[in-house]
């Protein structure tokens, strides 16, 4: 898979979410699939699933509502179709690319608000960037805290969709992929990495030159 542009969306002063993000926006798969939970005490559960990329959550149908599993730390994994998802705290759920018992690789599509911008014939201040916003977005899926579907803004708000890569080792903890942070995570491979990263431009958003880095990395 070649490396995705991010994409923006504008959410324009006055107008809702819900008209701008479409359900194939907020969500991975075109519909509720089948899934499973599994747990760490050897229990599961089923239902229908779809990853949130607002929330990096999975929401489930529960009757008429839709609502995001509860408890993910947990969970030792969740099955969507043939797609297997990993909860990390601090991130939320990854999507598996590649996994050997020495390393995993994993993707998160998310979509987060990264500035609000006052139309300048507004009587008050401009842009409100360089701040941190809350990712989150209600989408009926029981979401505490986060921004109303419904809620309409006085400001411009900028949303953008992002892909994001990950490593872990065997202590299953994932790290955001970098030169530095996978050398750390895999030290008895350091130099061979060292070598990689001398020989290669390696392109940190790009599945393709990554799933090569797991290459290497899970190669004898």
């Amino acid at each position: 898979m070649a490396q995705q542009e991010d994409q923006k969306y504008i959410v324009k002063q006055g107008t809702r979410p819900r008209d701008t993000f479409s359900f194939s926006d907020i969500y991975l798969y075109p519909a509720f699939n089948a899934g499973k939970v599994s747990f760490k005490n050897g229990t599961s559960g089923a239902g229908k699933m779809n990853y949130n990329r607002f929330t990096s959550e999975i929401d489930f149908i529960k009757g008429t509502d839709t609502l995001a599993l509860a408890d993910a730390e947990t969970m030792k994994n969740v099955v969507i179709g043939k797609d297997v998802f990993y909860y990390q705290k601090g991130i939320g759920f990854v999507q598996i690319v590649a996994e050997t018992p020495y390393a995993v690789f994993a993707r998160q599509e998310n979509i987060s608000l990264v500035d609000r911008r006052r139309q300048p014939n507004r009587a008050t201040s401009s842009n409100t960037s360089n701040g941190t916003y809350n990712n989150q977005i209600t989408t009926g899926a029981g979401v505490a805290s986060g921004l109303a579907l419904n809620m309409r803004e006085e400001v411009d708000m900028i949303y953008r969709k992002k892909t994001e890569y990950y490593f872990a080792n065997v202590k299953a903890r994932f790290v955001k992929a970098d030169k530095k942070s996978i050398v750390k995570l895999y030290p008895e491979k350091k130099d061979a990495l060292t070598v990689y990263f001398t020989e290669h431009e390696v392109d940190f958003h790009s599945q393709e030159a990554l799933q090569e880095l797991f290459n290497i990395i899970t190669s004898q």
